[in-house]
Formats: structure tokens, sequence, C-alpha cells
């Protein structure tokens, strides 16, 4: 069964706040600035652009991928595993503890 991973920037309102990925269409994850990484996927609409989400994360950029790299490769019976929303917010999710923004952007 196919993996997804859920992004939600703190409010979903609109378009382009949030975007679920499956596994297969990660191409890797850089650091950003000493406490933001920026994790690559394959564009959902075939434009051949990368879809990126970039989150800013409390600890060291090393720290922060090594708990990405662990969710990343548990397996679950879920199909989709929420990584992180509504940060910020009393109904936040973020299954690292270290993720304190998140957004979806476009290369």
């Amino acid at each position: 069964m196919e993996q997804y991973f859920y992004f939600g920037e703190a409010t979903v309102e609109t378009p382009g706040e949030c975007i679920l990925f499956p596994l297969s269409s990660f191409l890797g994850m850089r650091p950003a600035s000493a406490s933001s990484i920026q994790i690559h996927y394959m564009a959902i609409d075939g434009s051949g652009d990368a879809d990126n989400v970039l989150l800013t994360h409390t600890g060291t950029t090393k720290a922060a991928m090594n708990e990405l790299a662990k969710v990343f490769s548990t397996k679950t019976n879920k199909p989709v595993t929420t990584v992180a929303e509504r940060l910020g917010t009393a109904n936040a999710v973020d299954v690292t503890g270290i993720i304190t923004a998140v957004a979806v952007t476009k290369s």
C-alpha cells in the first residue's frame, strides 16, 4: 500500500496551503537555513517543476532531517500520515515534535 504524507499550513483556507504527497514522489530534502528544511517532491500537476514543503524547526537541521527520515521510513497501517498541520493553534499536529511552521511552495 502506498504511503502518503500530509502537510498543512497554520490555516488552510485557500488552494496551495496544504498538500498530500505519496512517498514514491519524494525527491529529497536540504537545509534552507539554520532553522528550516526544504522537502522536494515530484510535481503533482505533471509540470516538471518540483513541489516543495518548507518546514521551520527547532533544534539542529541534522536532528530535524533525522526525525523526518524516521517518519518517512515508518510503515503504518494507515495510508495517510499527517506530518504537520495547524501549527500554532490549539489543534496542532506535529509528528516530530520539532516543526514550528509549514509553507507549501512550487519551484
